[in-house]
C-alpha cells in the first residue's frame, strides 16, 4: 500500500471518528432531557453541508468521502432528531445525595 492510500485509510477512520463525536453531546441531551444551549440551527446547517460533501464523494466516486460523510449525516440526523424531541426540556440538576 502506497502513502497516498495509507494517508485514505487514516484520513476515513478520523472522518469516522469526527462523524461520530457528536454522540458524546447526545447522551448528555438526553441524560438532561433538555436540548438547552444546544443550536438546532447549527445541526441543520451542518447536516446539510455533510450532505453535499457526501453527494460530492457519491458523484466524486472517492470512498473515504462517502464513508466518512454518510457516517456524520446519519449522526447528525440523530442529533437532530434529539434536540427536536429535548427542545423544550428544562434541565433540573439532581440534588446531591
Amino acid at each position: 500500500m502506497d502513502a497516498v492510500a495509507v494517508l485514505g485509510v487514516v484520513a476515513t477512520l478520523g472522518g469516522v471518528l469526527l462523524g461520530l463525536s457528536p454522540v458524546m453531546q447526545m447522551r448528555v441531551v438526553v441524560a438532561r432531557r433538555s436540548a438547552e444551549g444546544v443550536s438546532l440551527g447549527y445541526w441543520l446547517v451542518l447536516v446539510v453541508a455533510m450532505g453535499l460533501w457526501l453527494a460530492y464523494g457519491l458523484v466524486s466516486r472517492n470512498a473515504a468521502i462517502i464513508v466518512a460523510n454518510t457516517v456524520s449525516c446519519t449522526v447528525g440526523a440523530a442529533m437532530i432528531v434529539v434536540l427536536l424531541r429535548y427542545r423544550n426540556g428544562v434541565f433540573e440538576p439532581e440534588e446531591p445525595s
